[in-house]
């Protein structure tokens, strides 16, 4: 497989092992490919590839229709997020990295259902950066227009929940097959319940790579967790309306038992967050949409502005 087709399925990519703890060359070696494939790849064909890096839900089963109406499916990349206001999706950072989406599905429990609405713009963590992608990996896409969803994704604020060994539930579409990048993801929308880990087990685990002012973590199995398919996407309480966490990244073994799975949680960034519900100014936008009459408007103004 060349390592561009394992960059573009969108978390980080360690090697596998059957334990928890992960050499540091192993971390540095699976740095040092996301990074140089991902500059490569677009050097050479323009694609995006941190935006479509994901996890999905591995042993999961079919979430019923309305079951997660918050769920937004991301239109052209494979990433996912949930609806915290009737215009503002909460996401990865690294899902946006070289611009937002076209559109997203809005109360999606499949692949073909749900509301498409377009993205205007994506504000990205400030702090966030591709050397240390786990770190601050949060974004907030604002949408054209209001949605009709209810309710919305209600965030986290308590940041010693969820404690090691808690119930969570990750919620996504895509790939279902443990162990592989290869496979196909999912028509329907899974769910997965399996267990929280304490701040410690997490940086046994990842190191330097998490840190407890910014991360969580879950267990694995050899037959369940997340994988392939749709980073961004919500990790929940069991009441399955308060929002944990959102999907980072992984093992590119996914499912293996091994490394956790990593989450931002979501309460360490609930200022952050609700500062983007009013803020307008923005990072990145579509081509097709807002960016592209910018840049039109700039190109007018160059053109008159050195004409002979």
């Amino acid at each position: 497989m060349r390592s561009s087709q394992l960059v573009r399925i969108g978390l980080l990519v360690v090697s596998s092992s059957s334990s928890l703890v992960v050499s540091q060359e192993e971390k540095e070696s699976s740095l040092h490919h996301l990074r140089t494939a991902t500059r490569r790849n677009q050097e050479e064909d323009g694609t995006v590839d941190l935006e479509q890096e994901s996890n999905t839900v591995v042993g999961g089963t079919t979430a019923s229709d309305g079951e997660f109406p918050f769920f937004a499916l991301f239109g052209d990349t494979n990433c996912g997020g949930t609806m915290i206001s009737d215009n503002r999706v909460l996401t990865a950072a690294h899902c946006v990295a070289s611009g937002a989406p076209r559109s997203v599905r809005v109360g999606a429990s499949t692949t073909s259902n749900g509301v498409e609405v377009g993205v205007s713009c994506s504000k990205t963590h400030p702090d966030w950066n591709s050397e240390t992608p786990f770190i601050n990996d949060v974004a907030v896409l604002k949408l054209f227009g209001s949605t009709t969803v209810s309710p919305f994704a209600t965030l986290n604020t308590n940041t010693a929940t969820p404690a090691g060994g808690a119930d969570v539930l990750l919620v996504g579409f895509g790939q279902t097959t443990a162990g592989s990048s290869t496979g196909t993801g999912s028509d329907t929308l899974q769910k997965l319940t399996y267990s929280a880990i304490s701040d410690t087990d997490c940086a046994t685990a990842w190191g330097s790579r998490v840190s407890a002012s910014s991360n969580i973590c879950a267990q694995n199995t050899a037959t369940t967790g997340a994988c392939f398919g749709d980073s961004g996407g919500p990790l929940m309480a069991t009441d399955k309306t308060t929002q944990l966490g959102l999907i980072s990244g992984g093992s590119s073994n996914c499912a293996s038992g091994g490394v956790p799975d990593v989450y931002t949680e979501v309460a360490n960034f609930n200022g952050w967050i609700t500062e983007q519900l009013t803020d307008s100014s923005c990072d990145a936008c579509p081509y097709s949409q807002g960016c592209l009459e910018v840049v039109r408007r700039w190109m007018a103004q160059a053109a008159h502005r050195f004409s002979w």
